[in-house]
């Protein structure tokens, strides 16, 4: 129509439209969580950890996965040792309004110390027919915190000498027979070591202190090993195994003993 000057003219228009909300949460899962975090303790390197996390649709309209991965959170690479076992959504389809579905993966990092990975599922909402949403509306994301934990054993030296020890010659044995050292074996690991044997090929002249012994993370303790001399006269050795929970390989280490028996 005409509009003449100094007059005004009004049109109405009657819009009509839904609302939709993407909204995935957390529901149930075999570790601690808060909100979009989940806590997952100390993770032994060795075992790992099997989680699951239950996920609840809670929007108003059925969520499609495109993608799913972990991502570190400092650096935005790809963690090792994070696997799935049960992706969310891994029928393809859609999570109706209300539905939960589970997700299982492994963690099993690969180096001691804290850690911080995010778990991302990105959504198909992008290729919906919907306006106006956020880029937070196109991924849901998920913390995972914990720490790495092993126990690792060390040694200072993979072989021990006694050199020269007498024999007791005399009727009273008054001449030394035997000679003692001692062993620094470390924990370097952030997890208790326990050292479940040590075992001698020849016990006849040489013997250990302990045999078990448990040691705290980034501690040390001392082990005594003796060599009994006796007749007859020669150089002797053997190899103690020192068997722990230590990670692979080193869960079984060596040392090997010397000594010599001299007369008096």
């Amino acid at each position: 129509p005409d509009i003449k000057p100094d007059s005004t003219h009004f049109c109405f228009v009657k819009v009509i439209g839904t609302g939709v909300r993407q909204k995935l949460d957390i529901v149930e899962s075999n570790a601690n969580f808060s909100n979009d975090t989940i806590y997952l303790g100390d993770v032994p390197i060795a075992e790992g950890k099997h989680l699951n996390i239950t996920l609840q649709n809670k929007g108003n309209i059925p969520y499609g996965v495109l993608n799913q991965y972990f991502k570190e959170e400092l650096t935005g690479a790809t963690p090792s040792g994070f696997s799935f076992v049960r992706r969310f959504l891994s029928n393809k389809g859609h999570l109706l309004e209300g539905a939960t579905d589970i997700v299982s993966m492994i963690i099993k990092p690969t180096s001691r110390g804290d850690f911080a990975v995010k778990y991302v599922i990105e959504n198909d909402i992008m290729n919906r027919k919907f306006s106006g949403y956020q880029s937070d509306d196109t991924k849901k994301v998920i913390y995972l915190i914990g720490r790495a934990v092993e126990p690792e054993i060390k040694l200072t030296s993979s072989e021990i000498d006694f050199g020269n020890v007498i024999y007791s010659g005399d009727l009273y044995g008054d001449c030394p027979s035997h000679k003692d050292t001692l062993v620094q074996i470390f924990n370097v690991g952030n997890l208790p070591l326990n050292i479940k044997d040590i075992l001698l090929d020849d016990d006849s002249r040489f013997s250990v202190s302990d045999r078990e012994a448990s040691i705290d993370g980034n501690s040390e303790k001392l082990i005594k090993f003796t060599y009994h001399s006796s007749y007859p006269a020669g150089n002797y050795s053997t190899i103690a195994k020192i068997i722990s929970n230590s990670t692979s390989p080193k869960d079984t280490l060596r040392i090997t003993l010397r000594a010599a028996s001299v007369p008096p």
